[in-house]
């Protein structure tokens, strides 16, 4: 498993600053005890987190999903122990469910918008931080444009985030949403309406039943997962609940890859799909490609098309450059000669991705893309779809919920990578995060990208990559059925 930092991530309100290292040679400073069974092979020993590809194996044990990862904090832990107690509780005593206190991740119709999909998912260790913090269930619940439930489902001992159709009638009917005037108006007896920091800080030690929250944050909440800053407000009860005994632990970078395998398997047909696709472009197994995603598409101004293609190729030149060789733990990309991964391209423009995948070939290099993406834009879960979607119980609309699949399909094969490049936009960062090193990427600034050039390849530095097939074992934990 590499652990090579390619880049520092300093981020503030304003903007995310991105030093990079010149020297090929600094970015080769890997741990003497390198091991990357985890990445490149279904064999693996385990020790290095959640892996997909070991269904059988985690199946067949007696513990948890996150009783198997080395990097998830105790008290996060402690807390989904108390989490699967509470759902088991409500369960059993379906009439007794205003004794517990609630924290509802949401998207409905009654917010304005609620952002693109990273915008939504990526602040995953933050909720879960808030959640412990003010002792609180923490559930997902989204209308707008479908449920969650179409898309993502909890895992088989993972924690369950649904949120129960008998428990929203509760809701809806016995906890009236404010009025929401201002912020003194997000508040009344029994709800909270969290749209920012301070309304979770406010909601630690409260009483009131439900904290509704729908937050969108440019760095998806890392800066204050990092700084504790729950914990630091929390009550000296809570943190003894959960054996918070230090305000140091593991960043929400290291955590997020295994902590989203806890909460998040795609739905059958979906990852489904994706197994299609991992097979024909020879992506299998996981972590053993190289991933870049360039947002082109819902900027200030619309790209030229000479814009679009210099953009293309710059990311397609900075991942070759950066990434291939710490991939392969070389200094440089001519001298050494190394094998090229496969080098898998996302966009959300089907102009870009065609641009990749031509200019891929000029290069003889192992690039793919998916097909469909090629002759469609996939949709923007904010921006394009304003309209109600058909929904899995039979409503009209414009569209069917399948037509966002392709959303699911690129963020999971982003994630499955061992390295990614991006660029504007948090799907890409949530793609690194998810991604099997995290500490592996590339961020290309968009304001004043770094320009690399076109390096020097030849023939003998050139092959098709290793065009793996699936070994026909099931890739995802799979889910809930009850």
């Amino acid at each position: 498993m590499l652990f090579v930092t390619l880049t520092v991530r300093e981020e503030d309100e304003q903007s995310t600053r991105i030093h990079h290292h010149h020297n090929v040679q600094e970015l080769l400073q890997v741990r003497s005890d390198l091991d990357s069974s985890r990445s490149l092979s279904w064999n693996t020993s385990f020790s290095n987190g959640l892996t997909e590809g070991h269904v059988e194996y985690y199946q067949s044990s007696n513990k948890s999903l996150w009783e198997h990862s080395p990097i998830l904090p105790s008290w996060m832990k402690n807390y989904f122990v108390w989490h699967r107690q509470q759902r088991q509780f409500l369960r059993q005593h379906q009439n007794q469910w205003h004794t517990l206190r609630y924290y509802l991740v949401e998207c409905t119709e009654r917010y304005p918008n609620c952002g693109g999909t990273a915008d939504r998912l990526g602040p995953l260790p933050f909720h879960v931080q808030f959640a412990a913090a003010s002792r609180r269930l923490i559930l997902y619940h989204w209308t707008t444009p479908a449920p969650l439930e179409s898309f993502l489902l909890p895992p088989q001992k993972g924690v369950d985030w649904r949120l129960p159709s008998w428990l929203r009638q509760h809701f809806d009917n016995e906890l009236p949403f404010p009025n929401m005037r201002n912020r003194r108006h997000r508040k009344n007896k029994n709800v909270t309406v969290a749209l920012d920091l301070q309304d979770l800080v406010d909601s630690l030690q409260d009483d009131r039943l439900l904290v509704r929250a729908k937050i969108q944050s440019h760095d998806h909440g890392a800066t204050n997962f990092d700084d504790m800053v729950f914990w630091k407000k929390a009550s000296f009860s809570h943190q003894n609940d959960w054996n918070v005994t230090s305000f140091l632990g593991p960043t929400f970078q290291q955590v997020f890859h295994d902590l989203w395998r806890v909460f998040f398997t795609p739905t059958p047909i979906i990852a489904s799909k994706i197994h299609e696709q991992m097979t024909f472009l020879g992506l299998y197994p996981p972590g053993s490609y190289i991933a870049m995603h360039l947002r082109v598409l819902y900027g200030k101004r619309p790209l030229t098309d000479a814009e679009i293609v210099s953009w293309t190729r710059n990311m397609i030149h900075c991942t070759l450059q950066y990434l291939v060789p710490v991939f392969h733990q070389e200094a440089t990309l001519t001298t050494q000669r190394p094998t090229i991964p496969t080098l898998l391209f996302v966009s959300d423009s089907k102009q870009a991705t065609n641009e990749a995948v031509k200019y891929g070939e000029f290069l003889r290099i192992p690039l793919v893309a998916r097909s469909t993406a090629m002759y469609q834009n996939p949709l923007h879960l904010e921006k394009d779809v304003r309209r109600t979607v058909q929904s899995q119980n039979g409503s009209t609309g414009f569209f069917n919920v399948d037509e966002l699949y392709d959303t699911f399909i690129d963020i999971y094969t982003l994630g499955l990578s061992q390295c990614v490049a991006y660029q504007a936009g948090g799907f890409g960062r949530w793609g690194s995060m998810m991604s099997y090193n995290s500490t592996c990427f590339f961020f290309l600034k968009p304001g004043k990208p770094e320009i690399c050039p076109r390096p020097e390849l030849d023939g003998r530095a050139i092959n098709k990559g290793k065009q793996t097939k699936s070994v026909g074992l099931p890739l995802f934990f799979p889910p809930y059925t009850t």
